[in-house]
């Protein structure tokens, strides 16, 4: 039954100044209920449940007229109705969560996440978290440029078992952040993306490249520590990227070389590590391609060949920084590479080449002299040193001489006349004959009797080049002979062939002296005659270069002398004096690792450390007599440079 609603709310009104507060309200209700939608009765309705502390139901009128308002977009209205409901009970959580969204539809973001922060925590109090992460997200979406609400929604769909969407969301603000050149954020928020998504790639390959574009700009603009703090960061999470960031130390290198091979050596720090020793080596080759004399990546390749056996990049890569040593005047360390080359390739022009420059960069009076010295300390018949005696022919005789012996040696000639023969030569008209010679006794001609001759042809250099080659390390002595040419041998039908001599053994000869021969003494004719001459145009250019063989070696020789005498003096206490006498010996090719690593060793006991790196380097620079002993000076090596505070190099 329709009521009277004119009079009713005139009786409401009545009974209101009356203070019949409660039978104002009957009245009022009578209305609502006959007309829900009369919205300003509701209104005064609540009010009065207001007046007489009944809350609840004032709030429900309150908030029923305000969500209709919203429905009908009287957004002001409304969230004045929600605002009196909050005033009435503050942890209403539909007031809250309408209120913020009208304040976020308004652009009032800071009412929003107050009004809806309210709801997280009465929901996480409660121990609904995925209500609280619901509402969490719903803030991370209000305002497009709150980052850190953007990332806290994020993670709040993980709780929910949303990984692709929080990964998604974590692109999009990386994105963000990049177009607002907030490029360190960006990182961090795709490192977080990555870790939810290690499979992703797409994400993987974009941290990598905002990672290296900021390092770039980083190492560009000077902040080197910067950029290789973030190429750290980047290798150490991801190690499967050491080829990218090779690759990017090459591209750096050519406008900021420290930069870029610190960058670099990040890469290879990580190949090594997994026993790629191949990788590591190739991008530093990559790199050397890129800055050819940049010293410290050719020393690095020259360290990484050596400990990873690369034998045939170690040869390169030694040539190489041979060449920048020079290129750079440091021809002290220049010197001591191309020793190492020439002593183990001693065949190589090249290679002699760059040691004499570092000679004639050092000053050196007489580099070629140094540079046989270096050959023949160093690489042929040091550990085994043939004699003429033990040069045998294929069929078991002593190859003393290539020729055949004259038909009666005389009685006082040495054992190299025996296996040098005199030329014949013609005696002049009228002169006397000279007397027969003394023939000696049986047994001795049959001791320094000459072999059979060998065939015609060139059987000779066959068989010589056939014995030499037992030797892997032996010295082609015509390399010694080379531009020397012979002149031309007269055809002679009437005399016997000139006699030829192997210089191989005549060299040797010199090295030690030869050994007892049981001979009778001279007589005093055969004493007084002239040693023989050997026929040639340029045949005292060979004895030059013999005579500065000789001299060669007695300069090893005084090595040596030098090398007993500091260790001798070393065991008496006199230490100066020891390290005098060992740094006159490092200067032999052949003692300089063990003078070098004893004179670091002396020096790291004085506790003088920069001395002891400085030697302990040169001796590391030599070769070492065993791969054991060079391990062990690397240690060394190591340890004085952390020492002296060098924990790169």
């Amino acid at each position: 039954m329709a009521i009277d609603r004119a009079a009713t709310l005139r009786n409401a009104e009545k009974l209101v100044r009356q203070g019949k507060v409660d039978a104002a309200i009957t009245e009022y209700l009578r209305v609502v209920d006959d007309q829900p939608r009369d919205w300003n009765t509701a209104n005064l309705l609540g009010d009065l449940y207001v007046r007489v502390g009944k809350s609840d139901k004032a709030v429900d009128q309150f908030i029923r007229i305000a969500d209709h308002l919203c429905e009908q977009g009287f957004l002001s209205k409304g969230a004045a109705l929600y605002k009196k409901v909050l005033k009435l009970q503050p942890d209403q959580e539909h007031a809250l969560l309408q209120a913020g969204e009208i304040a976020a539809q308004q652009g009032f973001y800071a009412d929003a996440r107050a009004h809806l922060g309210a709801v997280v925590e009465r929901r996480r109090a409660r121990g609904d978290a995925r209500g609280s992460a619901e509402v969490r997200i719903r803030i991370g979406s209000l305002d497009a440029t709150d980052f850190d609400a953007r990332i806290a929604a994020a993670n709040a769909r993980v709780e929910i078992d949303d990984v692709a969407g929080a990964v998604r969301d974590l692109a999009d603000i990386a994105t963000a952040l990049i177009e607002k050149e907030r490029q360190p954020d960006a990182i961090e928020v795709l490192r977080q993306a990555v870790a939810l998504a290690p499979g992703d790639e797409a994400i993987r390959a974009r941290l990598l490249d905002v990672s290296l574009a900021i390092a770039e700009a980083r190492f560009r603009s000077g902040m080197v520590d910067d950029g290789l703090a973030i190429a750290k960061q980047l290798i150490e999470e991801d190690p499967t990227r050491a080829a990218q960031m090779a690759a990017f130390a090459c591209q750096v290198a050519a406008d900021v070389p420290d930069a870029g091979f610190a960058a670099l050596e990040l890469a290879a720090d990580v190949s090594i590590g997994q026993g790629d020793w191949t990788a590591a080596a190739a991008a530093l080759e990559q790199f050397v391609a890129r800055v050819p004399s940049y010293t410290p990546a050719l020393m690095r390749l020259v360290e990484v060949c050596v400990d990873g056996g690369l034998d045939a990049a170690l040869q390169t890569a030694q040539e190489q920084l041979t060449d920048a040593y020079l290129a750079a005047g440091q021809a002290s360390e220049a010197r001591f590479i191309a020793e190492d080359l020439v002593t183990r390739q001693p065949s190589e022009q090249a290679n002699i080449d760059r040691l004499r420059r570092s000679l004639e960069l050092l000053g050196e009076a007489d580099p070629n002299a140094i540079i046989a010295a270096c050959i023949n300390g160093l690489f042929p018949l040091t550990g085994t040193d043939l004699n003429g005696e033990d040069l045998t022919s294929f069929d078991g005789t002593t190859l003393a001489a290539e020729t055949p012996a004259p038909d009666a040696p005389p009685v006082g000639s040495p054992s190299s006349e025996a296996a040098t023969p005199v030329a014949p030569q013609s005696e002049p008209k009228g002169a006397a004959p000279d007397p027969a010679p003394i023939q000696p006794p049986a047994e001795s001609q049959q001791r320094f009797a000459a072999p059979q001759p060998p065939s015609p042809g060139n059987t000779r250099r066959e068989e010589r080049h056939g014995l030499f080659e037992l030797s892997a390390n032996a010295v082609d002595i015509e390399s010694i002979l080379e531009g020397f040419e012979s002149p031309a041998a007269e055809t002679r039908h009437d005399e016997p062939e000139s006699a030829e001599v192997d210089l191989t053994i005549v060299l040797d000869g010199m090295n030690r002296p030869p050994p007892p021969a049981p001979l009778p003494p001279p007589s005093g004719d055969n004493a007084a005659r002239k040693p023989p001459t050997i026929q040639g145009g340029d045949i005292e250019g060979v004895f030059a270069e013999l005579r500065g063989e000789a001299s060669r070696r007695s300069a090893m020789a005084a090595a040596e002398q030098d090398f007993r005498r500091g260790l001798a003096l070393q065991e008496a206490g006199d230490v100066d004096g020891s390290i005098a006498a060992l740094q006159s010996a490092s200067e032999a090719p052949s003692l300089r690792f063990a003078t070098a690593s004893r004179l670091a060793r002396i020096f790291r006991d004085r506790g003088q450390t920069s001395e002891a790196l400085h030697w302990c380097e040169r001796a590391v620079q030599a070769p070492a007599p065993t791969p054991h002993d060079y391990h062990a000076l690397l240690f060394e090596l190591a340890e004085l440079l952390e020492a002296e505070g060098e924990i790169v190099r």
